[in-house]
């Protein structure tokens, strides 16, 4: 016998040829439906979020038959394996009691093995390659073949118990991951040109005015009509400072008012609202692999050719319980389960701080970044400008000079108006009533109060309106240029009243954001279409070297890959507006433009929040991930390795080295878990 050193106990009298013919015809049986899982049984769950989908669930009640039903036809055939192979498992040991048995346990063994020999045949065969399933393949036919069922049926019922396991784990987490984002059905208030109706949320449509009250969580984006709330908006942009709105803010499904009342007109519902884009976002994600990930993978099956020689070698020596422990050793599958999970809980954790990730191997390219370049406008300064100083002429006082400018933008939205009104609100100024306002495209505009006309813009329109511009101005003006700051001019019935100064607003977090990231040797560059005294002057405000000033849009992805074609690895920071092309070319492109445009967006990394914060944050969590997956990949190694090496010196023999195998996934997901459980102790502590 040569497998003399294999327990009696395991072994079946039986012909080998029967064996391979029953095997042969189970894997030669129609099972198209599943090829594509025949490496991947294990893997999640992959639902597309759909807010609006009908549903008989109220205010998020979900019953398990829902659950159920929208699980993939693999996971439930890996649900349905576990038993069949523990109940197979049995029916091997009686079978060497009797042996009537072993019809029904080789049925059942046939089932379990067919994902295995399947993927072994089409590698095999048709790739001309060596797998781990070609390793398992054989093991489980040689104890098959040699009359050992007992033994052939240990690895089908560790692998079926490690895909229920690890298809927990993986669905747990993918669930943590979108959980936020799903929508729960709600009865609502709606408001339809008569008395209030209650419907399903699932039944707005566009147009509709809902009624939400403290407590209730948001069901559709929205416009709010009328009302005033404090609202929770850290599903979206991870703030946890509530949002006060009122008439005209935008509102977002899936959050959840505090305190108040609003009426909010549809905008979007369903799985057209920001959250159900986000979710679907984040449901393609989880699956991306890193490179890490990939050449783990692809270094097992490069080394499973040399083991199943050494193994065919060493057999004479080590005898063949420690030959198939040796061929049982590479933890390929352990590696990418262990992997997976480590990678999806930083994306959760990322998602849980904010930052939404669209491509999962960003976590590992950034680690690669020297070199952050930010776009100025809308990235480094707030759209709003700030109002400096004001100069008054002919007479008139500074007050004066901003109620004029005030009047005249009183009606318009772009951030110039914006931040004059706030600062003649804030200097307690009673802005009258325009009688009528003209709008000059590019240049400024006109307005009129009872007999005065009042014109307010840049310095060219005064002179297109055959303004005078007096000398006294000029000293002013050179300060300003002198400075980068642009300005303001503002007339009276023809004749310079004053001059505003508008200063560019700087985000109040990029110094510490600067100072962070060159701590971490990282390159800080500026990329602006603004003049280059305004440039420079931010520059050296925040101790950045390098600037490109006065580049177009097309300038900007020039300019990225010149510093790329230098050796740079570019992280791109940027609003996403006019650097969408800048964005594509980057390492690694990061969008301050928020959760509205999230799925629009073409960075591969999107902050909720414009909080440039976060990107340090971004570059701390990637830094962490690289190192939690060397430390899974260590955990899953080193028992697989301690099995091979004791297979080959020791004399170990078969079950125990698939225990350790199994020990070392164990461990693997250990470490995985790590930044979920420190996410979760940081939320408790917060």
């Amino acid at each position: 016998m040569i497998f003399s050193s294999i327990s009696a106990d395991s072994r079946v009298p039986m012909r080998g040829a029967g064996i391979v013919r029953s095997l042969g015809s189970r894997l030669r049986s129609p099972a198209a439906r599943l090829r594509s899982a025949a490496r991947d049984g294990y893997q999640p769950s992959r639902p597309r979020l759909q807010p609006g989908r009908t549903s008989a669930r109220t205010n998020g009640e979900t019953s398990r038959s829902e659950d159920y039903a929208i699980r993939s036809v693999v996971d439930r055939k890996v649900d349905q394996n576990l038993p069949i192979a523990v109940g197979t498992f049995g029916l091997a040991w009686t079978a060497s009691v009797f042996p009537i048995a072993i019809v029904p346990t080789l049925i059942g063994m046939a089932h379990n093995s067919r994902f295995t020999f399947r993927s072994a045949y089409e590698h095999l065969i048709t790739k001309r390659k060596v797998n781990v399933d070609v390793a398992n393949a054989v093991i489980i036919s040689v104890f098959v073949i040699t009359g050992h069922l007992v033994l052939a049926n240990v690895p089908l019922v560790m692998s079926s118990i490690r895909r229920r396991v690890v298809g927990k784990v993986k669905d747990d987490s993918s669930a943590a991951l979108t959980a936020a984002f799903h929508h729960r059905t709600q009865s609502i208030r709606v408001l339809r040109g008569g008395p209030q109706t209650l419907i399903a949320s699932d039944d707005l449509k566009v147009g509709d005015v809902m009624i939400v009250n403290a407590g209730e969580t948001i069901p559709a984006d929205g416009d709010v009509v009328a009302g005033a709330a404090s609202v929770d908006q850290h599903v979206l942009t991870g703030e946890s400072q509530p949002v006060e709105v009122e008439a005209g803010a935008e509102v977002f499904a899936m959050t959840t008012l505090l305190a108040g009342s609003l009426q909010i007109r549809v905008t979007r519902s369903g799985s057209e609202t920001i959250a159900a884009q986000i979710g679907d976002i984040l449901a393609s994600t989880v699956h991306a692999k890193t490179r890490r990930q990939l050449r783990s993978e692809q270094l097992v099956d490069q080394a499973m050719l040399p083991v199943m020689v050494l193994a065919a070698v060493s057999l004479p020596l080590i005898g063949p319980s420690s030959a198939l422990a040796l061929l049982n050793a590479p933890p390929r599958d352990n590696l990418t389960i262990a992997g997976a999970v480590a990678v999806l809980n930083y994306l959760n954790v990322l998602s849980r701080e904010g930052i939404l990730v669209k491509d999962g191997r960003v976590l590992e390219m950034i680690n690669e970044v020297d070199t952050v370049v930010f776009d100025k406008t809308g990235t480094l300064t707030e759209e709003q400008p700030t109002v400096g100083r004001v100069l008054a002429l002919g007479g008139r006082s500074p007050a004066e000079v901003l109620d004029y400018a005030a009047l005249a933008e009183q009606h318009q939205t772009h951030p110039i108006a914006r931040a004059i009104r706030e600062r003649a609100a804030a200097a307690g100024l009673r802005v009258g009533q325009a009688n009528h306002n003209e709008v000059v495209l590019g240049y400024g505009l006109i307005a009129r109060l009872d007999d005065r006309s009042i014109l307010v813009g840049s310095e060219r329109f005064m002179t297109k309106q055959g303004v005078p511009l007096p000398s006294a101005r000029l000293p002013f003006c050179e300060a300003c240029h002198g400075q980068g700051h642009s300005m303001i001019f503002v007339a009276v019935d023809a004749a310079l009243c004053g001059v505003i100064e508008l200063r560019p607003t700087v985000r109040s977090e990029i110094p510490e954001v600067c100072r962070e990231l060159r701590a971490r040797d990282k390159t800080l560059v500026i990329l602006s279409g603004d003049h280059d005294a305004p440039t420079r002057q931010l520059a050296a405000r925040l101790g950045i070297e390098t600037y490109f000033a006065e580049a177009l849009p097309s300038d900007k992805a020039s300019i990225v890959d010149q510093l790329q074609h230098d050796g740079r690895r570019v992280c791109f920071v940027g609003d996403g507006i006019n650097d969408a092309i800048a964005l594509k070319k980057a390492h690694v492109s990061v969008s301050v433009r928020g959760a509205a445009t999230a799925a629009t967006d073409t960075a591969q990394v999107v902050l909720m929040k414009a909080d440039l914060g976060r990107v340090v944050r971004l570059f701390d969590l990637a830094t962490e991930a690289s190192s939690t997956l060397d430390q899974t990949y260590t955990s899953v190694v080193l028992p697989s390795l301690t099995g091979a090496l004791g297979a080959l010196f020791f004399g170990l023999g078969f079950v125990p080295a698939v225990f350790l195998n199994q020990l070392g996934l164990g461990a693997g997901l250990g470490v995985a878990t790590k930044p979920l459980l420190r996410g979760s102790a940081s939320q408790r502590h917060a």
